[in-house]
């Protein structure tokens, strides 16, 4: 329910904002350098606005984070109404090293994607 809570939030966010929520980033602001989730609120904006083509050129990770977001939210919600623990018993599992060498370098790619398209 929180996570349905907190997708909730974050879309009435921009809704109320018109998606012009500008919130800068700290990381650039002292490198010069983009972060690996440089251009996720632009990237939501567009995706709530039914831009999946700009979304996903402005940061590919930030909306599959987003459709994460949707689809956990959802699954949760199915689970308090059934009194089920579907979701919490696959997080319970043992990540295995692979699943996180490859979250890492999918993390990477999106930060050189940031990077060289001069974000």
């Amino acid at each position: 329910m929180i996570m349905l809570s907190l997708l909730c939030l974050f879309v009435l966010l921009f809704v109320m904002a018109d998606g012009r929520l500008d919130i800068p980033c700290l990381f650039k602001a002292a490198t010069s350098i983009p972060c690996p989730g440089c251009g996720a609120m632009r990237s939501a904006s567009l995706l709530l606005k039914g831009d999946i083509t700009g979304a996903l050129a402005i940061n590919p990770l930030s909306v599959a984070v987003i459709a994460f977001i949707a689809v956990s939210a959802g699954w949760l919600f199915v689970d308090t109404v059934r009194n089920r623990n579907t979701y919490w018993q696959i997080f319970r599992t043992r990540w295995s090293r692979w699943a996180i060498i490859l979250a890492l370098v999918v993390v990477a790619a999106n930060w050189a994607w940031s990077i060289l398209k001069g974000l």
